[in-house]
């Protein structure tokens, strides 16, 4: 028997409109494996914003958004979350969420704004991403890092 339905759990009851509250339901070791590691995981392009700053190259998904009606509303990740400007208060809310592990992408145009490394590396870029690997460690959560999350340097594939 697995757990499928929110029902399942009675955690929801007490708060049905809202998984966020400090931590993941108790659940039995019937359903899943010892050793069994929380997680939860982003991309940069969808959290980070800072689309333009110190020193980023523009993405793919930048050069896509940008152009009127590809997508819905016409929005775009120049701000998304502002998580590049939140990333300490985002490490905190991972921390109450009593996460031990966390996905995060790494946008190679922050780090390669041209997509070649000999060309030209971003410090900033590089320092960012040293610095929220080294604060996720401070607060027990292993990072985990996806190179590439479909964040191309733009200047590394011709759009029509």
């Amino acid at each position: 028997m697995a757990l499928s339905v929110a029902e399942d759990f009675p955690w929801t009851k007490n708060n049905p409109g809202s998984f966020y509250y400090g931590t993941f339901p108790a659940v039995t070791p019937l359903f899943l494996p010892a050793g069994f590691l929380w997680g939860v995981g982003s991309s940069a392009y969808q959290t980070e914003g800072a689309w333009d700053k110190d020193g980023k190259g523009p993405s793919i998904w930048d050069a896509f958004t940008h152009r009127k009606g590809k997508v819905l509303r016409n929005e775009t990740g120049d701000s998304a979350c502002d998580g590049y400007y939140k990333v300490k208060d985002d490490i905190q809310l991972l921390k109450e969420l009593k996460v031990n592990h966390y996905l995060l992408s790494i946008s190679w145009p922050r780090i390669m704004p041209t997509g070649i490394k000999a060309e030209q590396l971003n410090e900033k870029g590089i320092q960012f991403y040293n610095d929220t690997i080294n604060s996720l460690l401070e607060n027990n959560i292993t990072p985990i890092v996806s190179l590439y999350h479909w964040d191309l340097p733009q200047v590394r594939q011709y759009l029509n």
